[in-house]
């Protein structure tokens, strides 16, 4: 059920448990300890978080990880395997909800975190309208000064749909309400479960407030398209995202649905997803990849420095702290960050710093520092701690802007380049300094 096993075989040999800890700082003895432990488990399970793949190296560190159950085979029992989230497995007919097949075949595609530089640099043609909805980009988006300056671009007409005044409402030049879940019929699938929920408003909309499908289903009707897709009701769309023939959705329909209790998808006990092959060109697992080979790219798993990490000795000599951006306890990205209650039980906008680190720069515990890079800049109160490794920074998030000291959030320090594979985000490689603010203590 594997593909390039002798080739896995030998690369393997070139990362002898001694190199790894050089590279980790992982002790080799511990290395070797949960090798051993994963590999004479019977079934073992690996819970892969989101935040890993947000490197430079991120992409070939989900794929260098997701090879492991082939190895030791736990993908075949039940509760073993591998696991980042569960919503491949919900089949619905997306295809009737997006109706892809109405867009023009020369309309662009751009990946949302080349935000900044579509806004300044495209011009074939240029960008002249943004319409921001489900998203809070002057908050979330890496580069923010890059952004900033192409959100205020005199030309640029932006309209937000939104339920509460963001940063990224501070640009807008039409402001339009947004229903929230409580206001709007909707349908809830998981990315950590497999269960399939129908949700009913239990207030009428709010002023003039509309849901988004509403929203885009009027103004295609002004527009003048005459589609039956812009006529559809709630539950008209509902219905059509259910009509698959799927068998996890056997019996599963509008009317099971209505009641408003949480529906499991009907999945086989045990339920085995790749009991009949995995969804790769041969069908296998693939420890020699020939698709990534074709592309130029190294088809085994293999290490790569970081562009931006200590292993950039110029580049560090400047900015010598790893700086990563995990999600805050009391926040959801940028959601709730207008919420005061959520504020202060998150406290304030601090930075975690190593004492040593701290020391070296003359930074007390609470003491208003600087954090810069050559993208940017932005202030939080210091708290030294040893949950951060010597050299590295946290910085949990996202506080807006507008709740953040000199008005600059965690963003303005983070790249908009991309992943290695798939085009994903790299919000934890970033190099940064971090100095006393004048008159911060």
């Amino acid at each position: 059920y594997t593909v390039g096993f002798e080739q896995l075989r030998e690369r393997v040999q070139e990362y002898p448990p001694e190199r790894v800890a050089e590279i980790t700082g992982v002790p080799a003895e511990q290395i070797v300890r949960l090798a051993r432990r994963y590999a004479e488990a019977h079934t073992s399970s690996i819970r892969l978080g989101t935040g890993l793949s947000r490197h430079q190296n991120g992409g070939m560190a989900i794929r260098t990880i997701t090879c492991l159950p082939g190895l030791t085979g736990a993908w075949q029992r039940r509760g073993g395997g591998i696991m980042r989230v569960t919503n491949g497995a919900y089949r619905l007919n997306t295809a009737a909800l997006e109706r892809r097949d109405l867009a023009p075949s020369q309309t662009r595609r751009i990946n949302m975190l080349h935000l900044p530089h579509a806004l300044l640099h495209l011009d074939d043609p240029p960008i002249k309208a943004l319409f921001v909805f489900h998203s809070n980009p002057a908050a979330i988006n890496p580069h923010q000064e890059k952004l900033r300056q192409g959100l205020l671009r005199e030309d640029l007409f932006t309209v937000v749909h939104e339920q509460v005044f963001t940063d990224t409402t501070d640009y807008a030049d039409i402001l339009l309400p947004a229903t929230t879940f409580l206001e709007h019929t909707d349908l809830y699938r998981g990315y950590g479960h497999y269960f399939l929920q129908m949700a009913h408003p239990v207030i009428p909309p709010l002023g003039e407030s509309k849901p988004d499908y509403e929203l885009f289903a009027l103004l295609g009707r002004r527009m003048g398209f005459t589609e039956s897709c812009f006529h559809e009701t709630p539950e008209e769309s509902i219905r059509a995202l259910l009509a698959t023939d799927h068998p996890f959705f056997k019996g599963i329909d509008y009317a099971t649905l209505a009641s408003g209790r949480p529906i499991r998808l009907r999945l086989p006990d045990p339920f085995l997803p790749y009991q009949d092959g995995f969804p790769t060109p041969s069908g296998r697992i693939e420890f020699y990849s020939e698709t990534l080979a074709r592309q130029g790219l190294d088809p085994l798993p293999h290490y790569t420095p970081l562009a931006e990490g200590p292993e950039n000795r110029e580049l560090a000599t400047r900015y010598p702290l790893q700086l990563i951006v995990p999600p805050a306890h009391h926040f959801l990205n940028s959601n709730f960050g207008e919420v005061k209650k959520m504020q202060q039980r998150e406290g304030a906008p601090q930075l975690l710093i190593h004492p040593q680190d701290a020391a070296a720069r003359g930074i007390r515990d609470g003491d208003l520092v600087r954090i810069f890079n050559q993208r940017g800049e932005t202030r939080r109160w210091a708290r030294i701690s040893e949950d951060t490794r010597q050299g590295v920074v946290v910085a949990e998030g996202i506080w807006w802007n507008k709740y953040t000291p000199g008005g600059r959030g965690i963003n303005q320090l983070t790249s908009d380049e991309t992943a290695d594979l798939g085009g994903g985000s790299v919000f934890h490689s970033n190099l940064v300094e971090v100095e006393l603010t004048p008159g911060g203590r």
